[in-house]
């Protein structure tokens, strides 16, 4: 068994125009662009230099689908980034059972370690990783991908209501198998009245997500699990958002409904204490080296 640090963020494949060409249930935009510029400095020479810009729906690649998706208030922005750095229970669920078959909670229950969640708060709590050996399709045959396996009623209930982990991942597009839909309309301005529209719908094509969010667990969705070794069933998480973003005024509670992430899996899986002591080290070692003169 070899040590390790595992990148397990999705790469984005992109064609000739910068456009993802990957697995998606609805249309998504993402496009970077590289773009040319004249810089006047000093107020008579203009020098050319290049910088890029990235139109992004935050619903792709690795991510995290929040709370707010459905209107329950949440704001990523106030949890501190230590909430994203906790052990990693891994739950192998992968099958030769059929591409399109439901993980039920009776193929798995035997496998989950209830002891691991009991007892614990939320803050020490692990995550909890479902394997099912889909992301060994994304970027390759994006048809696969899209014919992953969701969870089904029972699973979901007993990972909200026993196990109740703070963050719940998944290497396919969704925990939910009915996800064959398009985005009909785009409203850009969000009152709240719509928000309150949103809460009293029934969710049943989203049941899955709707149990797992209202309990304020949130989802990392397209984990890319292929580089992880098979025997790791426990690692340390590191899924930090990719924005940090600070939010004023009413609508601080619903504006954010999905955070793309860089995802990371250490193992064998330092504790959290150990780690963070290990950096408050190395930050004190930086500052003795910064203070040393030079020469």
């Amino acid at each position: 068994m070899h040590a390790g640090i595992y990148d397990v963020t999705a790469p984005l494949c992109l064609n000739d125009l910068g456009e993802a060409v990957v697995p998606r249930a609805k249309a998504v935009k993402f496009k970077l662009s590289t773009v040319g510029h004249d810089l006047l400095v000093t107020g008579t020479k203009a020098y050319k230099y290049l910088s890029n810009i990235l139109e992004q729906d935050l619903h792709i690649g690795t991510h995290y689908d929040l709370p707010a998706t459905f209107g329950y208030e949440f704001d990523i922005t106030k949890l501190p980034v230590t909430y994203f750095i906790r052990e990693a229970v891994i739950l192998d669920a992968r099958s030769d059972n059929g591409e399109r078959a439901i993980i039920k909670l009776r193929d798995v229950e035997d496998l989950v370690d209830r002891l691991a969640f009991k007892g614990l708060s939320k803050e020490e709590r692990p995550a909890l990783i479902i394997r099912t050996g889909y992301s060994k399709y994304w970027c390759v045959d994006n048809s696969k991908y899209m014919s992953f396996r969701g969870l089904d009623r029972d699973l979901t209930e007993f990972i909200a209501h026993e196990l109740e982990p703070p963050i719940l991942g998944f290497d396919a597009i969704s925990v939910d198998k009915s996800i064959e839909y398009r985005s009909l309309s785009i409203y850009p301005e969000v009152d709240r009245d719509f928000i309150e529209s949103i809460r009293d719908q029934e969710y049943l094509p989203f049941l899955n997500h709707d149990t797992l969010l209202r309990k304020g667990i949130l989802i990392i969705e397209n984990l890319y699990l292929e580089e992880l070794p098979d025997y790791v069933n426990k690692a340390l998480l590191i899924a930090i958002p990719s924005l940090r973003l600070k939010l004023r005024g009413r609508r601080a509670s619903y504006a954010i409904c999905a955070m793309p992430c860089r995802a990371l899996m250490i193992y064998p899986p330092p504790t959290r204490e150990s780690l963070f002591k290990d950096l408050e080290e190395i930050k004190d070692l930086l500052s003795i080296i910064a203070a040393t003169p030079k020469g």
